[in-house]
């Protein structure tokens, strides 16, 4: 009898050992570090099929916490977590359901790990919209059996169009193999080159947007300029009649023209030749006729102030003076008096006599 009860006491407190070996582990795990300080939050999510009290809180893959009560509310579930203060998530991180297999527990994963904007605080509260749950394996099946059940008899396949395309399809691709593989490399090969060249097509359509900016930008007379377009374009559908008659007018002044181009072409060259030595002359003496151009204005002003309208002769006294040492101071022409000026000039002019 002694042998077994003290088998059973060594027994008993091997059990009592372990059982608190494994609290001291598990409190271990739980909390990193004991006494190490922690922060709590609340997420809510729409549904937590597979996360229970003490399920992991991770961030990449690593555990920082646990979860420490799950609450419905009616329209969410709300779950509350701790974590280990050390460790930093942006305040505007997401919360996800993470699961590891098929059958085993999920786990709280934040994303993203880190960030250069302030951290979460205690006691945070992240909204449903910054929550998101795994679509579930039911649903999967559920979803497809929905789908597979609307292409069926009871759906698009109720008069035989789902069939009819398939057929459709199926006589179409038969036999078009090659074409259709050179098809799929001709697009790969036009998503490459597209792909090489992003940086131009990005460029045409950044110019592209500032060519719509400007348009926007000059828009009122973009509008007043097509008003008047409209105007002009309203002004030659009334005078179309008109448009047309003077089109025909100019059609056939066009043909008169051609056939007496043609007709007298020989004649046509003969007065281009002359006309070329008209200007070849006139380009020679080109100076001259500035210098009389220029003089022109000056000789008849001299003229209207010379003409003497009472006797229709002009009235000219030739005085030549000459600068020498040796000869005179002036002199007259023969014939011309000291009294007053002969407007005839001797009867040169003006039909005298002389």
């Amino acid at each position: 009898m002694g042998a077994p009860l003290l088998r059973s006491g060594r027994l008993q407190a091997v059990v009592v050992l372990a059982g608190l070996l494994a609290v001291v582990i598990g409190s271990v795990v739980i909390v990193p570090q004991f006494g190490e300080p922690v922060l709590r939050l609340t997420a809510h999510f729409d549904r937590v099929v597979g996360l229970y009290v003490g399920s992991d809180v991770r961030i990449l893959g690593v555990k920082i916490g646990e979860v420490t009560a799950i609450q419905p509310t009616g329209d969410d579930v709300r779950v509350q977590m701790r974590y280990s203060a050390r460790y930093h998530i942006p305040a505007d991180a997401r919360v996800m359901l993470i699961p590891p297999s098929i059958v085993s527990d999920r786990y709280v994963q934040f994303t993203p790990a880190s960030g250069d904007g302030p951290s979460l605080v205690d006691n945070a509260d992240i909204p449903l919209d910054r929550t998101s749950a795994p679509l579930e394996t039911d649903d999967v099946y559920r979803a497809l059996s929905d789908f597979l059940g609307a292409l069926g008899p009871n759906g698009a396949n109720a008069s035989g169009a789902f069939s009819d395309l398939i057929h459709t399809a199926r006589e179409a691709l038969q036999g078009n193999g090659e074409n259709l593989r050179q098809t799929l490399d001709g697009l790969s090969k036009v998503a490459s080159a597209l792909a090489d060249k992003r940086q131009d097509l990005f460029s045409t359509l950044d110019n592209l947007q500032k060519f719509t900016t400007m348009l926007a930008s000059v828009d009122a007379q973009l509008r007043s300029f097509n008003v008047q377009l409209a105007n002009v374009a309203g002004q030659l559908a009334s005078d179309r009649d008109v448009l047309a008659a003077m089109l025909h007018d100019l059609t056939q002044a066009l043909t008169s023209i051609t056939t007496f181009v043609r007709d007298n072409r020989a004649a046509l060259k003969s007065d281009v030749d002359a006309l070329a030595d008209i200007t070849t002359t006139v380009a020679q003496q080109q100076q001259a006729l500035i210098t009389i151009f220029d003089t022109a204005p000056l000789t008849v002003s001299n003229l209207v102030l010379a003409y003497n309208a009472k006797t229709g002769n002009l009235d000219l006294r030739p005085n030549l003076v000459i600068s020498s040492a040796t000869a005179p101071a002036s002199f007259e022409l023969p014939g011309a008096t000291s009294g007053p000026s002969d407007p005839t000039l001797g009867g040169i002019l003006g039909g005298g006599t002389r």
